[in-house]
C-alpha cells in the first residue's frame, strides 16, 4: 500500500471512529501540517493577500480545510474540492482575519474581518510572551524552577472603554505552582500588541476592580 494509500485509510478510519495504529495517527498528522504549511505559502503569495498584510504586524491562528461534497463519482479530479480558511490575527488594527482559499485552484476567493473577536491565545503566542517576560527578568525565581503552571487571561484593560489598551492583545499570566494543592506564585501581564511587558496594576485596574500584585 502506498503512503498516500495508507493515510487516506487512516483518516477514514479516524472519521468512522476505528482505532489506528499510533505510527499513522502520527504520519497523518505530519502530511496535515505539510498541507497547511503549502496553503500558507499560497496565501502569502497572492497580491492581495500581500497587499493587505504589508507593514502589519499579524500572527497564523489557524488553518481549516473544508472538502466540498463531490459533484459526480465520475469526475474525480472535483473529488476532493473544497475551501482552505486560514486565520490571521491582526494586531495593529485588532481583527481576526479570515482568508478563503477555492481548492484545488488556489484562488483567492474572499477575504473578512471581525473586530474584537479575541481568539485565545497560541502555543507560541503564549511562549512569546514568556519570552518577553523571562528577558525583562520577571519571572524571578520561576525562570529556574520547572514545574509551575501559567494560566492566561485577557487583561481588563484590553476590554475597558476608554483605555489606552483598549483592542490590545494584553493578557495576564498567572502563575501556579504545579502541586497537588496549587499556590499562586505570582502574575505578569504582557501586551503583545506593543511586544512589551506592562504592570499589572496598569493592566488589570480599571474602575473599580483591581489586582494587587506581589512585590
Amino acid at each position: 500500500m502506498t503512503g498516500s494509500a495508507r493515510l487516506g485509510r487512516c483518516a477514514r478510519h479516524l472519521l468512522a471512529g476505528v482505532r489506528t495504529s499510533e505510527r499513522d495517527q502520527q504520519d497523518l498528522l505530519a502530511a496535515a501540517d505539510r498541507l497547511k504549511t503549502r496553503l500558507v505559502r499560497l496565501l502569502y503569495a497572492h497580491p492581495a493577500a500581500r497587499t493587505r498584510l504589508a507593514g502589519v504586524r499579524h500572527h497564523l491562528l489557524d488553518v481549516e480545510v473544508v472538502p466540498a461534497p463531490a459533484r459526480s463519482w465520475f469526475r474525480t479530479s472535483r473529488r476532493h474540492a473544497g475551501t482552505a480558511r486560514i486565520r490571521l490575527y491582526d494586531y495593529d488594527s485588532d481583527l481576526l482575519l479570515e482568508f478563503f482559499l477555492d481548492l484545488p485552484s488556489g484562488r483567492l476567493t474572499a477575504v473578512t474581518g471581525r473586530a474584537r473577536a479575541r481568539p485565545p491565545l497560541t502555543r507560541s503566542e503564549r511562549a512569546e510572551a514568556l519570552g518577553l517576560l523571562r528577558a525583562a527578568g520577571r519571572l524571578g525565581p520561576l525562570a529556574e524552577a520547572s514545574r509551575w503552571v501559567v494560566v492566561p487571561r485577557i487583561s481588563r484593560a484590553a476590554i475597558g472603554a476608554g483605555h489606552p489598551r483598549r483592542g490590545h492583545r494584553l493578557y495576564t499570566f498567572f502563575f501556579w505552582s504545579a502541586t497537588d494543592r496549587p499556590v499562586r506564585l505570582g502574575q505578569a501581564s504582557v501586551d503583545l500588541s506593543a511586544r512589551e511587558v506592562v504592570g499589572v496594576r496598569e493592566a488589570e485596574s480599571v474602575g473599580r476592580w483591581e489586582i494587587r500584585p506581589y512585590a
